[in-house]
């Protein structure tokens, strides 16, 4: 009986160690398989580098802003790469499905977008710039005065006084300079000299 039994389990466990090693390593980890394929569409291997072939250029005008996603966070970037190469990644999002990866899949929340030189791309007041720098598209932010938040209403006086129950602010009539009030729920609190919401711009609002 002892002899059946090890002959049973000699045949078995080198049976099971080649069906392991036949698993497919994509199979281990569904978020590494993802991260995986969307690498091989644009980055270096390991990296969140874009690939050299990608970004070569000669001009300017032969660079474009792509957006890609750095992390399972959902982090992004807007990186330079060069326009003739946008087809190609395309394509090959399309065959790993990489385009459709979801953020913050790692239970996350996603950073502020970022430029290729790791500034900070904020909701107003910048725009994505796209050069060629030494045969490499790259991008980088500037003083964008046309992207600015939209202007409140104007105060029926200013500076607005008094007891006030509603959150919320309006701004001084015909100013778009930032000077204005905001009610906290309770009083009025008005801004008379304001500094620049941008810096480089004139106006606080549009």
């Amino acid at each position: 009986m002892r002899l059946r039994l090890a002959l049973i389990l000699a045949l078995l466990i080198p049976s099971c160690a080649r069906d392991q090693s036949q698993v497919p390593p994509s199979t281990a980890s569904a978020d590494a398989g993802d991260a995986s394929r969307l690498e091989s569409c644009f980055f270096v291997e390991g990296t969140t580098q874009g690939r050299s072939e990608l970004r070569a250029c000669a001009i300017d005008a032969d660079c474009s802003v792509r957006a890609v996603t750095l992390s399972c966070c959902g982090d992004v970037r807007k990186t330079g790469v060069k326009a003739s190469s946008n087809a190609q990644i395309d394509a090959c999002e399309a065959r790993n499905s990489a385009k459709n990866i979801p953020g913050e899949s790692c239970g996350c929340p996603p950073g502020t977008p970022t430029a290729d030189d790791g500034s900070a791309i904020t909701e107003y007041g910048k725009k994505v710039v796209v050069s060629c720098v030494e045969g490499v598209c790259a991008t980088h932010t500037a003083v964008d005065c046309e992207n600015l938040p939209p202007c409140r209403e104007e105060c029926s006086q200013f500076p607005m006084t008094g007891a006030c129950s509603q959150n919320g602010g309006c701004r001084k009539a015909g100013s778009k300079l930032g000077e204005g009030c905001i009610c906290d729920g309770a009083q009025w609190l008005c801004n008379e000299n304001p500094e620049p919401v941008v810096d480089g711009c004139t106006d606080a609002c549009k």
